[in-house]
């Protein structure tokens, strides 16, 4: 129905805002050990630059097809892939002889937290609400 898509693009859109704090922790350690130099305001910036194709497809979740989340999931991470290896070097600034490991691991963190999102967010909404 149309409530629910609404309330699954909500819960998508809270989840984007949530792993853009989660991920911008992820960038800074990673990009810090990797010989970067930021702060953590960097690394927020980072983040919303890196999950923005996260939250422009989540959009899609308004149509009330349960396949349609699925294909935007499937759009938009290798986009968000794209995005976030364009910013490694200029906006973490990690030397560009680290970046190819840098871009493997921030990519390997964005999917563990796009992964986990959907899935945390209700879950605490369950067990606080």
């Amino acid at each position: 129905s149309f409530g629910t898509a609404i309330g699954t693009f909500f819960t998508a859109f809270i989840s984007c805002f949530a792993a853009v704090w989660i991920f911008a922790f992820a960038a800074t350690t990673i990009a810090s050990a990797k010989g970067g130099k930021l702060g953590l305001n960097d690394g927020i910036v980072f983040g919303a630059y890196a999950v923005t194709p996260m939250l422009l497809f989540s959009i899609l979740a308004l149509i009330p097809n349960r396949w349609v989340q699925w294909v935007a999931d499937q759009l938009a991470m290798p986009f968000a892939f794209h995005v976030l290896s364009l910013g490694v070097v200029s906006q973490l600034g990690v030397p560009e002889g680290k970046a190819i490991t840098t871009v493997a691991q921030l990519c390997g963190a964005l999917f563990v937290i796009w992964a986990l999102m959907p899935n945390l967010l209700p879950a605490l909404v369950r067990l606080f609400g």
